[in-house]
């Protein structure tokens, strides 16, 4: 069965970069490029897995973090006196710095439009935009997933021909837990069932944080996650 889910994810591979560097309190001047690339791989897998429409320039990250991890493997040429040995990292480093300064400044700009999103005109009833991007919490909540997917019961655990949910309905069965929860639902306790099913209901979830009909909230990194209702849902 097809699960798609077609999102308007903004975010691309420098984001997923920049997103393992400061998870793990790593030297953006001195990246571990095998390190980087094992965890940058198993991401791209796993959106694979999830069936995620990935744009391709995440293919080309990571065919170039291969490229430079073997550059660093080959023996180094002898430096004449003097000189300086070109580092294969150099490059990458110079973009993610570039890409780092510019998600400052429009970080500044988008706390300034958030401020005044928060004062609604008059007859307006607060709903979140359904345009608003997912922003940095993909990847936030991909690392989550990963941590309920490791819980998960194997496939062969699993009822013989029992049919799994479609998107649809797990769509409805979120609407339902958060319904049911009140004013937050925390994201592991949304999951249950096997690997198949806990997948459709994370891309059931993307898709109502995709339309606006819930939020996610983390105040602080490796915190709980927390999903809330908007007022769609109330």
């Amino acid at each position: 069965m097809d699960y798609r889910v077609k999102l308007p994810i903004y975010e691309g591979p420098l984001d997923l970069l920049l997103f393992l560097l400061q998870r793990d309190e790593l030297d953006i001047y001195d990246i571990p490029i095998a390190r980087i690339t094992e965890q940058y791989l198993a991401y791209l897998d796993l959106m694979q897995e999830l069936n995620l429409a990935v744009a391709g320039e995440f293919f080309v990250m990571a065919a170039t973090l291969m490229e430079i991890k073997s550059a660093m493997l080959l023996p180094r040429a002898e430096v004449p006196a003097g000189g300086e040995m070109e580092d294969p990292r150099a490059a990458l480093v110079a973009q993610l710095l570039e890409y780092q300064r510019y998600k400052a400044a429009a970080g500044g700009l988008a706390s300034r439009e958030q401020e005044q999103s928060l004062k609604f005109p008059a007859g307006g009833d607060g709903r979140f935009s359904q345009e608003a991007p997912l922003g940095e919490s993909l990847f936030v909540l991909i690392e989550a997933l990963q941590d309920v997917l490791a819980r998960a019961p194997e496939e062969r655990d699993v009822v013989p021909g029992l049919r799994g949910p479609t998107l649809e309905e797990q769509i409805d069965a979120v609407r339902e837990r958060l319904k049911a929860a009140g004013g937050r639902l925390r994201f592991e306790d949304l999951f249950e069932g096997s690997r198949i099913v806990v997948i459709v209901t994370f891309l059931a979830l993307l898709e109502l944080l995709r339309t606006g009909e819930c939020r996610v909230r983390q105040d602080r990194t490796f915190e709980e996650i927390w999903i809330y209702p908007t007022l769609a849902l109330v």
